[in-house]
């Protein structure tokens, strides 16, 4: 659900304003990274951070949201198709953030 939010955001934010894929992509995820957070800490994990897990779990995440970011302008600047890129790169930075959050931010 995250990423479908993400992935739209982006998608529309590229193609109907001038923001550029930079832009577009950090606005995606950051809307995606708010839901996943919602989600992981009611839902999946059933877990409330304390104050050191929320700033460690927002720091990694703007890292992570800005490498990912400039990863798909970069693509896109190469030719690559913006869906595409979206998909490679997010997809890559998904699998990363799910071993992170289960094993070091959520862990019991």
């Amino acid at each position: 659900m995250a990423n479908l939010a993400s992935f739209l955001t982006f998608t529309l934010a590229y193609y109907l304003t001038d923001l550029g894929a930079f832009a577009s992509s950090t606005i995606g995820q950051i809307i995606g990274i708010t839901i996943s957070y919602i989600y992981n800490s009611r839902k999946t994990f059933k877990k409330k951070l304390g104050r050191w897990k929320k700033v460690l779990y927002f720091s990694y995440y703007t890292a992570a949201l800005l490498i990912v970011a400039e990863s798909i302008d970069s693509l896109i600047a190469s030719d690559f198709n913006p869906q595409f890129s979206w998909i490679v790169c997010v997809g890559l930075a998904t699998l990363i953030n799910y071993i992170s959050v289960k094993y070091i931010i959520f862990k019991k």
